[in-house]
């Protein structure tokens, strides 16, 4: 799912350790996510997982821009949990 579901999924776990290593290695997962998007891309992040080397525009939930944009949304405003969490069976 890439490094916006990884960071997603840290800042559940860090939720309960309370890790400052933790806490920044999600700040540089943010980081790295953000510096993915592009305007031009159609949906401004394009999934890396599928067989084209420059990825493709993929709205999707679990490997596409939604699940990047809603795991960007969590980190901004600072919440680990969130309704979509239990779709992925982590609530």
């Amino acid at each position: 799912h890439g490094w916006a579901g990884m960071m997603h999924l840290l800042a559940v776990l860090n939720e309960s350790i309370g890790d400052e290593r933790l806490t920044d290695l999600v700040d540089d997962m943010a980081a790295r996510t953000l510096a993915q998007f592009h305007p031009e891309h159609r949906f401004g992040f394009r999934a890396p997982l599928t067989s084209a080397p420059q990825g493709t525009d993929v709205p999707a939930f679990l490997e596409g821009a939604t699940g990047t944009a809603l795991a960007l949304d969590a980190y901004a405003d600072r919440r680990t949990t969130t309704d979509w969490d239990m779709a992925l069976l982590v609530a």
